[in-house]
């Protein structure tokens, strides 16, 4: 999975949770022991989403443009 995107309008419907929830099952199923997501460090409503469900903050990337 690349991305997990909920349309604007079905927001605040525990859909991302739900679908979290099934990637994970299928992940401890395939005999997965971690899953790791990122976002975007302005995307505050996909990082507290995955901060209620039990993530953890884990690192910190830096970008520098060039162009």
């Amino acid at each position: 999975m690349t991305d997990l995107c909920v349309a604007a309008e079905c927001r605040g419907k525990g859909i991302a949770t739900r679908l979290m929830a099934a990637a994970e099952a299928h992940c401890r199923d395939m005999g997965l022991a971690r899953i790791l997501v990122t976002a975007l460090a302005d995307n505050h409503l996909a990082r507290d989403s995955y901060t209620r469900q039990g993530y953890r903050l884990a690192e910190v990337t830096f970008i520098k443009e060039l162009y």
